[in-house]
């Protein structure tokens, strides 16, 4: 069975330094994990979970920034980011063999995943992409990686949901800044809530236990129906964009018409952090 990584918790009484540890840890060596199932399996699952954790090790990253060295995080970002873009290409391909995979056009969308996902191999193999978990932890030993300052410092000894709280309040931010109404939303508009809202989940996703009692389970409910029926619009817009004219379709509307309400009752709702922060 396949690493996943939607399970890294954080401990209510870990510290924001390694608390940081913690989850690049246990993210670096999900990402290992796939990368090498990647390399003799045909599936999409290991591309895909690796590309979850890369996001997921960019949000958490983007979390302890205030903690962690400028020149630091950016090569750790970068480094992350490279190998996120690698993966698109084969992910990419892979999306589109499934959706037309009852078509006239499966055969060669099928070939067309095939060869990305070898070229993809060479790559990896090439720039040692399995070791990619060393990498990061090297750049977090000693203490080299630490942000400098009073600020930082007090960031850095003072709780973690202190640390945990302006980053989720940053993230919902964020994410209400695309709109408050997503079925009036450009297409544009929707891209960007969707990508907002997965730094706001996985986000919660690392936090939920730091606020013991908070109805974080409800908001993650909510949020990750939200993310399936946009990530179905967005790759019906994809597969008609490649000659899928049935792609989806009238599925698409109903897609929108769901994920619509659900930012809805999401933003009546409110951030689940809050009142345990404030208080």
């Amino acid at each position: 069975m396949l690493a996943a990584a939607d399970n890294i918790t954080l401990p209510p009484d870990m510290p924001p330094a390694a608390a940081l540890h913690h989850l690049a840890d246990g993210l670096t060596r999900i990402i290992d994990t796939n990368l090498a199932a990647l390399m003799a399996d045909d599936s999409a699952e290991p591309v895909h979970k690796a590309r979850v954790a890369l996001r997921r090790l960019r949000t958490a990253l983007d979390a302890f920034a205030p903690i962690l060295d400028d020149d630091r995080a950016d090569a750790l970002h970068d480094r992350a980011r490279a190998l996120f873009r690698l993966l698109g290409t084969v992910r990419d391909a892979d999306v589109m063999a499934i959706r037309f995979a009852d078509t006239d056009r499966a055969e060669k969308t099928a070939a067309h995943a095939s060869h990305q996902r070898a070229k993809i191999r060479k790559a990896l193999k090439k720039k040692k992409a399995q070791g990619f978990r060393d990498g990061v932890m090297r750049r977090l030993t000693g203490k080299s990686w630490r942000q400098t300052g009073k600020k930082a410092r007090a960031f850095r000894e003072g709780p973690m949901t202190t640390l945990a709280a302006l980053a989720l309040d940053r993230a919902w931010d964020k994410a209400l800044s695309n709109g408050l109404d997503l079925a009036q939303m450009s297409v544009r508009a929707q891209h960007g809530l969707r990508k907002d809202l997965k730094a706001l989940r996985y986000l919660s996703e690392f936090f939920a236990d730091l606020w013991p009692g908070a109805l974080s389970d409800l908001f993650l409910a909510d949020l990750r129906a939200l993310q399936d029926d946009l990530g179905e619009v967005s790759d019906s817009a994809t597969a008609r964009a490649h000659g899928h004219e049935q792609a989806a379709e009238p599925d698409t509307q109903s897609a929108t018409d769901r994920a619509a309400a659900a930012w809805r009752q999401i933003v009546m709702r409110g951030p689940w952090w809050r009142d345990q922060a404030e208080g």
